[in-house]
């Protein structure tokens, strides 16, 4: 039933749909094109725009399908059959709005019965009565129509629908389907249902309704008071999926969404943007007092990083005394006690790990190594589970627990404004302190359009990822060194080197000298005693021109590659003899390094760890694999990018409690090297954490802390 409606127009849009509380406007994504109407009364024209009116010959397949009469008794679904009966209306306003026109619009539906929809409309579950009534009394209320059906359906379900269109039901026998459809995998369906409704009472309706309708192939249950899940046969999807959008309870239907996973650089990168430099830590600044939320595969508790030889570690219960872990909660069948496949582990240590005895182990430690942890375990038997209402069932036992700052590394592959972003961003929306951090993804070699849903949200942060320091890289890769180039008067630069197969691998910093002849195959005619020896590529071995170097009395040999393009050349051969360092660099480094030499100022060189005077600009790169923006409705992502590229950090394994192994490279290190926007997300809430201290201790405005100044 329609008020107020006198024509209708077509348009391709990119924005879309809804579901928000009355403050905070969300929205869902429109596949290609949608249906506005146009309003009554010269010149004006209808704002709102549904996801669910998508054209196209499958679009209208669809539409037909979801709004076509069931066969079925009628007493299985409830249908409009008077004014007083309640069901879903959209209603659009011809002005701005207000706090007036919200005030008058919450006496006539109620606070928390408006939904905003883009734009200037909302979604209210009410009578055709007071629907009628708001049109007459309140005068920006310019046009009002139920939700039809076939709105209510994500058209990602179209191909389901379509293709599932016989038989037709009720289904007496599941032996009348098809072969082709049988021993499909079963379908999930996520339903989102009106506010007025118990979500148990009507799971159980629902479930009866349709476990009959479908020869018992189909069930249903609640995965919270507005959140139904339905699990159906394949084949019974095209009677389902009609019946459920026809129900006067249903707001959306979308897929169940499938789940996947998704520091000792990086911990500095965050701080100063310079992998040496951590002047927050150096502060004291390094977390304490602040939890950080997790969910994740779980945990190696008995690692150094995160035992406490004092506490047990507080199983399904809360214990704010453990060093590290304050709660470690699983769900039997869902989660357990361990790590089985290492994620968790490596992310919450990125965030919060702290090595018992520090030393080399130290290094590793989490961006705030004195925070601690609320972790939820939903990993078991290669199965990533999170709880299907995340708003209800994962966010807030941790938050009232202490855990404002949260971060996830999983999620989706939908670009789409979903249920699991709209549970995220009305949790933040309904606390405010609440910060959320979330893995944007890892298809960004798709290019553009690759972030993956509950990133799509709002009220929290989608994190990309950058490539972490070139010292991070050459711990992973063991022929790989990377070099610091400066000289007075000029901006500094930071290369990636290769290790000579011969020669040491001493640290050292010291000037540059041009080699006369450049190539180096004979005794040098140009000083390089105590120098680095910059040679070009050709002619002879590398061997040879390291020996000659060395006999010149240079500290170590760079040789610049003569190859157009590409990166350091390995330099193979054997040389006994030779005992300094012998790096490569590439053809455009060399000549950067060659120009700083031969402008008349001292330029240097340095392999010592991260203590270059220039930017490292390996690091600077986003790297290949991080999820890029924009969202599906054109909103920019992600907000944040974080080093998330060879990011070394918590190892899981079989130590023994307290243990730590030893470091990269030794076998059986306590840490080792992940990439991902898994890495990156926990980094960047370590971040949080430090940043959440300075506030909380005072540091602001002086930078020194004083408690008075806290907030």
């Amino acid at each position: 039933m329609i008020f107020s409606l006198s024509s209708s127009g077509i348009c391709p849009f990119i924005f879309v749909l809804l579901f928000s509380s009355p403050d905070l406007i969300f929205s869902r994504l429109l596949d290609s094109s949608g249906l506005k109407f146009s309003a009554h009364g010269a010149g004006s024209r209808r704002n709102f725009i549904l996801r669910g009116e998508r054209l196209g010959s499958k679009g209208l397949t669809a539409k037909s399908l979801l709004s076509a009469p069931i066969n079925e008794p009628s007493a299985s679904i409830r249908r409009f059959s008077s004014d007083d009966e309640e069901i879903e209306w959209l209603l659009e306003v011809s002005t701005p709005i207000d706090s007036g026109l919200r005030k008058r619009l919450h006496n006539a539906f109620g606070a928390h019965n408006l939904r905003y929809v883009p734009h200037q409309s909302f979604l209210v579950f009410s009578s055709h009565s007071k629907v009628q009534k708001a049109i007459n009394d309140i005068a920006e209320v310019s046009w009002a129509g139920e939700m039809l059906p076939h709105w209510k359906v994500a058209p990602s379900l179209y191909d389901l629908l379509v293709s599932s269109r016989e038989p037709r039901f009720p289904m007496r026998s599941m032996g009348s389907v098809s072969n082709r459809r049988q021993g499909r995998m079963p379908v999930h369906l996520a339903v989102s249902i009106t506010r007025k409704v118990d979500g148990a009472h009507l799971a159980n309706e629902w479930h009866a309704s349709l476990s009959r309708l479908t020869n018992g192939s189909t069930h249903v249950y609640a995965a919270s008071s507005k959140k139904l899940i339905v699990q159906t046969a394949d084949a019974a999807a095209g009677f389902v999926l009609p019946w459920i959008a026809q129900q006067r309870e249903t707001s959306w239907v979308e897929a169940r969404e499938v789940m996947t996973p998704r520091n000792k650089w990086a911990k500095g990168i965050i701080q100063s943007g310079n992998s040496s430099f951590t002047p927050l830590h150096d502060r004291g600044i390094r977390g304490a007092g602040v939890v950080v939320g997790i969910a994740d595969t779980g945990i190696d508790h008995k690692l150094c990083y995160f035992h406490d030889p004092q506490r047990a570690v507080p199983f399904n219960r809360v214990d704010q005394s453990h060093r590290k872990i304050i709660a470690y909660k699983y769900r039997a069948g869902v989660g357990n006690t361990r790590d089985e496949e290492g994620h968790g582990t490596h992310t919450s240590g990125s965030i919060a790990g702290n090595a018992l005895a520090g030393g080399e182990q130290g290094q590793f430690d989490g961006t705030a190594p004195a925070a601690k942890l609320y972790f939820d375990d939903i990993f078991m038997d290669d199965n990533l589970s999170p709880p299907d209402d995340l708003e209800v069932e994962l966010f807030p036992e941790p938050f009232y627990n202490g855990a404002k700052i949260r971060t996830e590394s999983w999620g989706g592959d939908s670009i789409f404004y979903t249920m699991s972003a709209l549970e995220t961003d009305a949790f933040a929306h309904a606390h405010r302190e609440f910060l959320m951090l979330w893995a944007a993804g890892n298809e960004g070699d798709r290019g553009a359009f690759t972030i993956g849903s509950p990133a799509t949200g709002k009220n929290q942060l989608a994190v990309g990822a950058q490539h972490s320091s070139l010292e991070s890289l050459a711990a992973q890769e063991s022929d790989t060194a990377f070099l610091h180039l400066s000289a007075p008067g000029q901006v500094g630069l930071s290369v990636t080197a290769k290790w000579a197969a011969f020669g040491s691998r001493a640290e050292i910093t010291a000037a540059v000298a041009l080699v006369a002849p450049a190539e180096a195959c004979e005794p040098f005619s140009t000083p390089v005693a105590s120098k680095w020896a910059l040679v070009m590529r050709g002619t002879c071995t590398f061997s040879e021109k390291a020996k000659f170097a060395q006999a010149a009395g240079a500290l170590g040999m760079i040789v610049q590659d003569n190859a157009q393009a590409g990166g350091p050349v390995i330099m193979g051969g054997t040389a006994p003899a030779v005992t300094i360092p012998c790096l490569s660099v590439s053809r455009a480094d060399g000549e950067a390094l060659r120009g700083m030499a031969a402008g008349g100022a001292a330029a240097t060189a340095s392999n010592v760890g991260g203590r270059g005077s220039g930017p490292d600009k390996w690091q600077q790169d986003l790297a290949g694999f991080s999820a890029q923006g924009p969202t599906g409705d054109g909103r920019l992502k992600p907000e944040i990018v974080a080093p998330g590229n060879d990011i070394w950090s918590a190892r899981a394994g079989a130590l023994a409690p307290g243990q730590c192994g030893g470091v990269p490279p030794a076998r059986g290190a306590s840490v080792v090297d992940m990439g991902g926007t898994s890495m990156a997300s926990p980094v960047a809430a370590g971040g949080a954490a430090l940043a959440r201290q300075y506030f909380l201790d005072g540091y602001y405005p002086s930078g020194a802390r004083a408690p008075a100044d806290g907030f």
